[in-house]
């Protein structure tokens, strides 16, 4: 009887140490697979944060061009309307009246009335 208990308690043993052997091989396979998978996340958020930066530039360089293109125009518009007011100025003094629009006035009117 006492064998069978010495044998039971034995077997009981190995299957207890094997059982952990087991689980402690299964946690080491779950954490390097946890390691794997937090690399191949990382790696991923970099891409990503590349990604994002990359258009940031780009569209603050689309915006920096728009924004130069304005003050172009901008500038473009106030030299036409200065050479509008000193040609309408000109006019004034040469007829005396606002009769008629001359032919160097409707040009200037033309070129600033007909902004796209």
């Amino acid at each position: 009887m006492n064998r069978i208990l010495i044998g039971g308690a034995g077997a009981a043993l190995c299957i207890a140490l094997l059982a952990w052997w087991h689980f402690s091989e299964m946690d080491a396979a779950y954490v390097q697979g946890q390691r794997a998978e937090r690399l191949v996340w990382q790696e991923a958020q970099n891409r990503a944060l590349a990604k994002a930066d990359a258009d940031r530039k780009a569209a603050q360089e689309k915006i920096t061009q728009i924004e130069a293109d304005y003050w172009r125009l901008s500038t473009v518009g106030a030299v036409k309307t200065a050479e509008l007011k000193k040609a309408l100025d000109h006019e004034k003094v040469v007829s005396g009246a606002c009769a008629a629009v001359s032919r160097q006035l409707r040009d200037k009117l033309n070129a600033i009335g007909r902004r796209s």
